[in-house]
């Protein structure tokens, strides 16, 4: 599997703005693209994909700039991840892949479909069970998100009352990417 450079990228630049939220700063695109070590045309690409997405806010003036549109703890990987690409599966995936023939030969006997299923959904508990706030803090380790993946234990056990809630409440965005 491959991660994107606008995945990779936009996610970073999330992590970096989850970090200034509290501060109550807003960073422009040339602060954005310093300390991600991206170029201010590149970060403006990817900020406005995320500003279309309705996850940052973008102010102008002299204290202008950009923010995330909610708390971090409030936003999942699901939904920023979900902006900037595509699934690993989804049901339009065989009709892709048709070869020669315009359909798939293994369309009623398929036996790697279940293997993309399997991996999207393992992918998909981690994201909507880790926020911008968990991978700003470096809150898991890869085996607790390896244990999330595989439903072997909730991933909110290990979190405070609050963030349970707000995990929950995350939880039912779509990972598109």
């Amino acid at each position: 599997m491959k991660v994107t450079a606008l995945e990779e990228y936009g996610l970073r630049c999330m992590v970096l703005l989850a970090k200034n939220f509290d501060k109550n700063r807003h960073l422009s695109l040339q602060e954005i693209g310093q300390e991600e070590g991206l170029s201010v045309a590149y970060s403006g690409k990817l900020l406005s994909i995320l500003r279309e997405a309705g996850l940052v806010t973008a102010a102008r003036g002299r204290n202008g700039g950009y923010t995330l549109s909610k708390h971090p703890s409030r936003m999942n990987l699901s939904e920023v991840l979900g902006a900037l690409g595509e699934p690993v599966y989804t049901a339009a995936h065989c009709s892709r892949y048709t070869g020669e023939n315009g359909t798939c030969v293994h369309l009623s006997d398929c036996s790697i479909r279940n293997i993309w299923r399997g991996l999207d959904r393992f992918m998909r508990r981690v994201f909507e069970a880790v926020t911008l706030e968990d991978v700003a803090s470096g809150r898991y380790s890869a085996l607790d998100l390896e244990s999330i993946g595989t439903g072997d234990n909730n991933p909110s056990d290990k979190l405070p009352e609050d963030k349970q809630r707000n995990t929950m409440q995350t939880s039912t965005s779509e990972y598109r990417g």
